[in-house]
């Protein structure tokens, strides 16, 4: 059953807060919504929506009049498409899916593979209850259960979300870049980018020690500004049919990798920094999965036992970050495992993954609603990875890079990356989704994010890089904070950085125009912070 408030009266309590309580006496028990509206920080208003708690009501809706009819609409977190106007977007954390478009073939074929894995328009990793619009308004909402931001009608922008209260902020500006200042004001400054980044790109290549040397002498002899190496492989590969996979152990192969400690030593005294992979599961076959299972650190399924997950190829538990003794031991890992072997960052992946139905060993998460928990565990992902860089004294040296994001995610945060794309020009899901991704994180208050140079996602025959395209990226790449390739996850099908003097030639360029823009990038990163 759904309901319209009808009648209304406005007053203030004893402390100054603007309530007002609606009534729908045309409905069944007639419900009743309080609103109210508080003054806070920098001129905003802080609004709580809530029905009653009756337990009648489960969802809720709360409309915001438009300026006008033709009204842009930006925000909602990493969304790929820049104006968010004349549509609904679910805010839900997850894959952004493989096409995202219905016309895309590749995307009837990834649904037919797999219902779902396609992805729509609004799919995506790093979804936000927030949007700001031409008019000078702008919400940021506060929940943690699924909610949708309703963009669909010429005279309304409604919010919807499941549970029975809306909660955020409101500000009115007369500018997009007031209203930004204002949206970011919400969040922590982030520690700055290590200074080792402006040197160059960051050069994605696996396989080895050997190789990784060959191919940066390779880079290096053609002019290339090579500020680090990206190793994803350290901990060992997966071959899958989805292509090169990471082994979701996170300790270095000395097999893979012989005298990997040497090199990484080595290669600091060159001013080249070594980074490295991990996520927030592990893989079964692994000694660290064994240890987090016997220890109970992993999320739980309904029967008490480990929550084993299909990834593919390989099964994977997660860790529980909402328990803190799982939390200390993953610091630890971090610490042991990739800090004081002096790597210099490290891509910390996925977090989208949370069954709704996985259980928690911390007691006071365990009674939100899997939903919460689903949206919230990259946030606890971020929290994790930043205390293992605060407690080792390594923030503004050691970057780390994060693709899935929620609410509180940016105040631990100090790099995004825009996820799998596809290695073509699609508007759906390649190179040109990038931008507006960036604009839309960037203006939902989180300003600082890059992307896989060349996309990621590969298929046989259909669907493979070209050099053009790879170029291309790479001229965008080297006016964003952080530059970086990825051979994909076949890199054998994929034009690469490293392929010929051509593609050589022409990326040694632009790794020259991404470090001369250093002061500049410096400038404008700081005023964002200020």
């Amino acid at each position: 059953m759904q309901c319209k408030i009808e009648e209304y009266v406005v007053t203030r309590n004893e402390t100054g807060i603007l309530v007002l309580t609606g009534t729908a006496p045309s409905c069944e028990n007639n419900p009743m919504v309080t609103v109210t509206y508080e003054e806070g920080l920098n001129k905003a208003i802080e609004l709580s929506a809530k029905a009653a708690d009756d337990g009648n009501w489960n969802r809720i809706w709360f409309s915001f009049e438009k300026s006008s009819p033709e009204e842009v609409i930006y925000g909602g977190g990493e969304q790929f498409t820049l104006n968010l106007a004349g549509r609904n977007w679910p805010i839900w954390v997850r894959e952004q899916g493989v096409g995202r478009d219905p016309d895309n073939p590749i995307t009837g074929i990834m649904d037919a593979a797999e219902p779902g894995s396609g992805g729509a328009y609004h799919t995506t990793y790093y979804p936000l209850p927030t949007f700001l619009t031409s008019g000078g308004f702008a919400f940021v909402g506060s929940m943690n259960k699924y909610s949708e931001l309703q963009f669909n009608t010429s005279t309304y922008n409604t919010v919807y979300a499941h549970g029975n209260e809306i909660v955020g902020t409101i500000f009115q500006e007369e500018s997009i870049v007031n209203l930004v200042k204002k949206i970011s004001s919400l969040y922590r400054v982030p520690p700055p980018l290590p200074t080792w980044t402006d040197e160059g790109a960051i050069i994605a290549v696996q396989g080895g020690t050997e190789r990784m040397l060959q191919v940066l002498r390779n880079c290096q002899a053609e002019g290339v500004q090579v500020s680090g190496l990206w190793i994803q492989d350290w901990s060992g590969k997966v071959e899958t049919s989805f292509g090169y996979r990471v082994f979701w152990n996170w300790q270095w192969n000395e097999t893979l990798y012989p005298g990997l400690d040497t090199v990484v030593e080595d290669l600091i005294a060159e001013n080249v920094k070594v980074n490295v992979y991990i996520n927030p599961y592990l893989n079964i076959e692994g000694n660290l999965f064994r240890e987090a299972d016997s220890r109970g650190f992993l999320l739980l399924d309904s029967s008490g036992q480990s929550y084993v997950q299909d990834f593919g190829g390989f099964f994977a538990g997660t860790v529980d970050l909402f328990y803190e003794p799982a939390v200390e031991w993953y610091i630890g890992v971090i610490t042991r495992n990739i800090l004081d072997l002096k790597f210099g960052g490290f891509m910390a992946d996925f977090a989208e993954y949370t069954p709704l139905d996985a259980q928690t060993r911390n007691e006071s998460m365990a009674l939100l609603s899997g939903e919460e928990r689903h949206n919230l565990l990259p946030a606890f992902w971020a929290k994790t990875v930043r205390l293992a860089l605060d407690r080792a004294g390594l923030d503004g040296e050691v970057i780390a890079w994060m693709r899935s994001g929620y609410r509180e995610s940016q105040d631990y945060q100090v790099m995004v990356w825009t996820g799998d794309q596809n290695v073509d020009w699609s508007v759906g899901d390649g190179f040109p989704t990038v931008i507006p991704a960036a604009l839309n994180l960037g203006m939902s208050g989180f300003g600082l994010s890059h992307s896989d140079i060349g996309g990621y996602t590969t298929f046989e025959i259909i669907l493979n890089r070209s050099q053009e395209l790879l170029l291309r990226w790479a001229e965008h790449s080297a006016f964003s904070p952080l530059m970086r390739t990825h051979e994909g996850n076949k890199p054998t099908l994929n034009a690469q950085v490293y392929d010929n003097q051509e593609s050589l030639r022409v990326f040694a360029k632009m790794t020259k125009v991404f470090k001369a823009l250093s002061p500049y990038r410096r400038f404008v990163i700081n005023e964002l912070n200020d």
